[in-house]
């Protein structure tokens, strides 16, 4: 999924993407480990920050240009063949 966003911006993408795994898996590791909670209790606060946090994503938006500067840098990527044929092995 990472290499269809903005190429120019792919390494940065990858770090947070790398380095928010690791964050949550510290924090679940955190939240299964308190006495006070129980199993279901951890898996539903887990369950709620994942998506509240996912949420955010629809506040992400790409001006017009950005967006057709990448369709044409996919389009160009693949090939003008998209139909059927295209999906032989090149």
């Amino acid at each position: 999924m990472l290499s269809r966003l903005l190429t120019k911006a792919l390494g940065a993408v990858a770090g947070i993407v790398g380095a928010g795994g690791n964050v949550g898996a510290v924090g679940a590791a955190f939240l299964f480990r308190s006495e006070s909670l129980s199993y279901q209790q951890g898996l539903f606060y887990l369950g709620l920050t994942v998506l509240v946090l996912a949420s955010c994503v629809l506040l992400v938006r790409f001006s017009d240009a950005t967006e057709a500067e990448e369709a044409k840098a996919y389009r160009d990527a693949i090939g003008d063949d998209v139909g059927a044929g295209a999906l032989s092995l090149r």
